[in-house]
């Protein structure tokens, strides 16, 4: 699963500089939410960053 950024919160980040902003801090200055699960801002709570690495995870190990 994945889930679709908003290219203008990249292009914010990138303007401000990698080293110094995050796309997922712009993402709660925009939307609120968690600057480390912006997952769960831009799904509107329904996935969050934790699931999708759960997710992730289980489809790596079932391939085992």
């Amino acid at each position: 699963m994945g889930i679709q950024i908003p290219e203008q919160c990249i292009r914010v980040a990138e303007e401000r500089g990698f080293k110094t902003t995050t796309v997922g801090s712009v993402i709660a200055e925009q939307l609120g939410g968690d600057p480390r699960d912006p997952h769960s801002a831009l799904t509107e709570s329904k996935v969050t960053r934790t699931l999708t690495l759960i997710d992730a995870l289980t489809t790596a190990l079932q391939q085992l």
